[in-house]
């Protein structure tokens, strides 16, 4: 709404201008994180209003993370991010993007979950911290950086975007990751996405 008065078009026009731009901004597919990698999930969504207390025979609602969108993430230590929707925080959707975009000479850093633990072997060695053990770091190695990532990701939600649906949830993904491995950049990476706007043509159909 804002953009649609700051250039005067009507509000369908603006948000079809921005995902435009973000479409430009979507992730490198040939991107290979090394070194010291963070891995970890974290769910999108709200509370369920009027979840209790419950009629008789009404059906149950969605508890506990149902009702969230999982959103898995992997940041190099000082170097680049790559974040991805994902169906189900599950072995069967974590461990291909962890060995298809990490390289094998990296330490793996995660939480304790069992996710993570089929990949133990295929890394250089994996760093686990416990939140129920109360191990938040060993040494070097610990999780603050994707946890830091995640929090400008919801301070995004809660302070610009308000609100954001499961078909574009990707997108606004592709912007914050942008943005984060563009930081270092003199100009935060404009020139490169000019260039992308300029060169490349996108399609891109206004949802609902």
């Amino acid at each position: 709404m804002q953009l649609s008065r700051d250039i005067s078009v009507n509000k369908n026009t603006a948000w079809l201008l921005q995902m435009k731009i973000r479409k430009a901004m979507e992730q490198d597919d040939e991107l290979i994180l090394d070194g010291i990698v963070e891995a970890d999930e974290t769910f999108v969504g709200g509370k369920i209003n009027g979840q209790f207390p419950r009629k008789k025979n009404q059906p149950l609602k969605p508890r506990g993370q149902e009702h969230l969108q999982p959103v898995f993430a992997m940041v190099q230590r000082q170097g680049q991010v790559i974040a991805r929707v994902i169906n189900k925080a599950s072995r069967e959707e974590i461990v291909p993007i962890l060995k298809a975009r990490i390289a094998k000479s990296s330490v793996l850093v995660s939480d304790a979950s069992y996710i993570y633990f089929p990949v133990k072997e295929h890394f250089k060695s994996h760093e686990i911290m416990s939140r129920g053990a109360r191990i938040f770091k060993r040494g070097i190695y610990h999780k603050n950086t994707i946890e830091g990532f995640f929090s400008q990701f919801k301070r995004a939600i809660i302070g610009q975007y308000h609100s954001i649906c499961e078909e574009h949830l990707q997108r606004y993904l592709d912007e914050l990751c942008f943005k984060y491995n563009h930081r270092t950049t003199e100009d935060k990476g404009y020139s490169n996405l000019l260039q992308k706007l300029i060169c490349k043509p996108f399609s891109l159909k206004l949802g609902n």
